[in-house]
């Protein structure tokens, strides 16, 4: 109750009308919006701390919305208008790859040069 209600005072929206899930991973989130639907709306949990909610986890993004909304239904056109907008959000386009490779990072600390005199 109490993510609800400062959402809505964020939003404007009454507290009786907002709806909350976590996204799934953390700060920035890939969330489809095509997937927004499936997800866990208004967790029931005791406290804020507890799963699924996990206020506490460092880059947690929550996602509201007016429960008064209707889901509209998509047509097959809409939703891949939906899925290549989602995929040029993303920064990836079709037939792109990234070639990267991991470096190694040793960082010395004061204790390491004391043991190296």
């Amino acid at each position: 109750a109490t993510l609800k209600k400062e959402i809505s005072a964020c939003s404007g929206l009454p507290v009786e009308h907002v709806a909350f899930c976590r996204a799934y991973g953390s700060y920035p989130c890939d969330t489809s919006l095509l997937d927004m639907p499936d997800q866990e709306w208004n967790p029931l949990v005791s406290l804020l701390g507890d799963s699924p909610v996990n206020l506490s986890d460092d880059g947690a993004v929550f996602f509201y919305h007016d429960r008064r909304e209707v889901v509209p239904k998509l047509s097959d056109e809409q939703r891949r208008a939906i899925q290549k907008q989602d995929t040029a959000r993303r920064g990836r386009s079709s037939g792109m790859t990234f070639n990267t490779k991991e470096k190694a990072l040793k960082i010395y600390t004061s204790a390491d040069d004391d043991d190296s005199q």
